[in-house]
């Protein structure tokens, strides 16, 4: 089965004859149902051995997705909030919590070769940071994510498929793995990691965007994410660190637009509106960043 990519008069995808060899390739696998795998490369994408191939797309990224494991029609995050996240990386208003993450893979991870994963990677700026640590496999669900994120973080390996169902890479492949905001499939993260492997999570600090909410709802409710986030994954992980990080940035009308965008309540029509009418807030951007190591 292949995934569409766009071709050139000689029938190549574009970005294929671009395509170099990175050390995370050789721990791709096949996602065709029973199959598994190993893929390799081939002059226009990957291949594994019973035949069955994967054309990168124009935009360079490799789509592993298949029909059965598709949600809908489009899944994963649309284009608004993929795009309004990027928005916010670009501004600099996400930097405290990128630079935590990848602080927390580079002080944990193994120093063993294996990849880093970024699971949920969205518009691609986190496994970006990521390169300085490793060869890196961004991952996410959205086809519109994998664009933007193959044109954000060229070095890294991005690759559309379900991770819930499988993530198409081989047992104990990766040194490390990434999961900011995002789907917590903790089985298939327990199976990917190496033994000495490392899982760093950024979850919602309780104060994150408590002033935006505050403004749109009248309210400011404050959760802690963390003691659910551990219960998802205390079958498979224990805690080895925590630390949270926070700023407060001064947003104007277009970054304010941006951040509801990139959040859940940027599909509420009522809070939107609300939202339109701000000119000016300063806004509390904050995650709570554990570090997890597989049970042993």
């Amino acid at each position: 089965m292949r995934s569409e990519g766009t071709r050139d008069s000689s029938g190549t995808p574009e970005r294929a004859r671009t395509n170099h060899a990175r050390t995370a390739d050789r721990f791709l696998v096949c996602t065709v149902r029973g199959c598994d795998a190993p893929l390799a490369a081939t002059a226009s994408g990957f291949a594994c051995e019973r035949g069955h191939a994967f054309d990168l797309a124009r935009s360079g990224h490799l789509n592993l997705l298949q029909p059965q494991d598709k949600r809908s029609a489009s899944p994963g995050d649309a284009k608004a909030s993929i795009e309004g996240r990027a928005a916010l990386h670009e501004a600099g208003v996400l930097a405290h919590v990128t630079e935590a993450i990848v602080a927390a893979v580079e002080s944990g991870a193994s120093p063993s070769r294996g990849a880093v994963l970024d699971i949920g990677c969205g518009s691609g700026h986190v496994a970006r940071a990521l390169e300085q640590a490793g060869d890196v496999v961004a991952l996410d669900l959205s086809t519109h994510a994998a664009q933007r994120a193959a044109r954000t973080a060229p070095r890294a390996r991005v690759v559309v498929a379900n991770a819930d169902r499988r993530i198409p890479l081989a047992t104990r492949s990766c040194r490390a793995a990434v999961c900011v905001y995002g789907p917590k499939p903790a089985a298939e993260l327990g199976r990917v990691l190496a033994p000495d492997g490392v899982l760093v999570l950024a979850v919602p600090s309780p104060d994150d965007l408590v002033e935006l909410r505050s403004a749109i709802t009248g309210e400011e409710l404050r959760e802690d994410r963390t003691a659910s986030a551990l219960a998802a994954f205390g079958q498979h992980f224990e805690l080895a660190e925590r630390a949270r990080v926070e700023a407060r940035r001064e947003l104007d009308a277009e970054r304010i637009a941006a951040t509801l965008a990139s959040s859940y309540r940027g599909a509420r029509h009522r809070e939107s509106e609300r939202a339109a009418e701000l000119t000016h807030l300063a806004v509390t951007f904050g995650a709570d960043v554990l570090v997890l190591r597989p049970r042993r």
